[in-house]
């Protein structure tokens, strides 16, 4: 019943107060939490050759990815609690996948939506990939450099950069007109790539501290938190989701979309 949500972004909008930014804005901008859930394991993550047969975006999660986001949706619960959620998801099949089994976890009286943004899409490696080429690729790429690296027919780490930049100007414009609840909860189901770029986009930091970065396990979850009150609000990243992404403690965050101290070298 409630997954008719999906692919459907107007239809909670219809009951969420709106605020026609006619005068000055509202002093809570930010949510409560905002929380980065990589998808479960797929049958790429198991298998690379599955690629070479299957288009990257109809990967499907594996019986220990539909496990793993059974017990993230658990974990989000226990996090969670009562609060309201505001969930996004990328189109491909696992990410719609591990949600769904997150879903099974949180009551449904607690979302307002669920929309599905392609711009949360894993990063574009070409159409179907040939495994033995793939291996030249991967090995060409990190030589290259990961950030600036094309794959052919593909995208660049740069790529991805910029749609995680537009889409943080689409919440910035839509928390200034549209009122959510002050305990709101983001969650937002994507990819490895994607959650390391969402960091280094929101903290604005270095390519070369991207490069330090690893891919948080399948099914992780990257927990910005809200601290201080009205405009000098923040989303501050954990330590726990600093260490899984292993930024170097000499990196700086104040959770105020600047970095100070972030040279590494």
């Amino acid at each position: 019943q409630f997954l008719y949500f999906i692919g459907r972004s107007n239809l909670a909008m219809l009951r969420t107060p709106v605020r026609r930014n006619r005068g000055p804005l509202p002093q809570m901008l930010l949510p409560k939490r905002m929380i980065l859930v990589r998808h479960g394991e797929s049958a790429g993550n198991v298998d690379p050759s599955a690629y070479s047969t299957t288009p990257d975006w109809k990967i499907s999660i594996t019986a220990r990815g539909e496990e793993q986001a059974r017990d993230a949706g658990k974990r989000l619960a226990k996090l969670i609690g009562h609060d309201p959620l505001y969930i996004f998801v990328s189109p491909y099949y696992r990410t719609q996948q591990t949600l769904r089994q997150i879903l099974k976890s949180i009551r449904h009286d607690q979302i307002i939506n669920v929309r599905e943004d392609p711009r949360l899409r894993e990063q574009d490696m070409g159409n179907l990939q040939n495994a033995k080429e793939m291996d030249r690729l991967w090995a060409e790429r990190e030589a290259f450099g990961r950030f600036f690296y094309r794959f052919p027919n593909g995208e660049n780490g740069a790529d991805v950069c910029d749609r995680v930049s537009s889409f943080l100007e689409m919440l910035a414009r839509e928390r200034e007109i549209i009122a959510h609840p002050h305990e709101t909860n983001q969650i937002i189901v994507t990819h490895g790539l994607l959650m390391r770029l969402f960091v280094k986009r929101w903290f604005h930091l270095p390519v070369e501290t991207f490069h330090l970065m690893v891919n948080p396990p399948n099914c992780a979850c990257v927990i910005f938190e809200r601290q201080g009150k009205g405009r000098d609000q923040r989303l501050v990243l954990t330590e726990e989701s600093r260490d899984m992404l292993q930024i170097p403690k000499s990196v700086m965050l104040n959770g105020r979309y600047e970095t100070r101290n972030w040279r590494t070298g």
